[in-house]
């Protein structure tokens, strides 16, 4: 188990000991409900390794302190594949569940920014996030009726960078 300890405003994870005394690395599982920022774009790493990286905006309290906190969530594989399928995109409500990072990088004015991201092991459309099936295809198994939402702007979102080669 890992334990996430904040001093001064910084995440510090701690490493367990493993038989013997030796290190081993743990997961810091996190699990949410957010909407995705912008339209997802699937690139391909340089070992050739289809990928995505997308914003998630997580609705954080309640009444005057309702605020989103924005995740940077990372997907792989097969994963990758399956938000292309069900055409995940800007407002898709999602159920995320992965290994959570606390990672800096410099913007273009030089300032260090600190934000959370995820390695996003499995991920689902809460039932009334996802799109409208037409009326010429069936709604997919298992999901029921689905529920009218307001529209969600997502303009004054402030995007985390997601530019670049992932570095793991």
């Amino acid at each position: 188990m890992a334990f996430l300890f904040y001093i001064d405003n910084k995440a510090v994870t701690l490493i367990n000991k493993g038989i013997g005394g030796k290190e081993k690395k743990t997961m810091l599982t996190v699990t949410t409900i957010g909407r995705v920022t912008k339209e997802i774009e699937v690139q391909e790493s340089k070992a050739k390794e289809s990928y995505v990286c997308f914003n998630l905006a997580v609705n954080k309290g309640y009444g005057e302190n309702a605020h989103p906190v924005f995740l940077q969530c990372w997907v792989f594989g097969n994963a990758v594949e399956r938000m292309v399928k069900a055409k995940v995109g800007k407002g898709s409500l999602l159920h995320i569940a992965g290994d959570l990072d606390i990672t800096k990088f410099k913007k273009e004015d030089g300032t260090e920014v600190t934000t959370p991201k995820v390695i996003v092991l499995d991920w689902g459309y809460v039932p009334a996030g996802r799109p409208k099936a037409n009326d010429s295809q069936p709604a997919p198994e298992g999901t029921g009726e689905f529920v009218e939402e307001p529209p969600v702007s997502l303009s004054d979102f402030e995007e985390i960078n997601c530019d670049g080669e992932p570095q793991f």
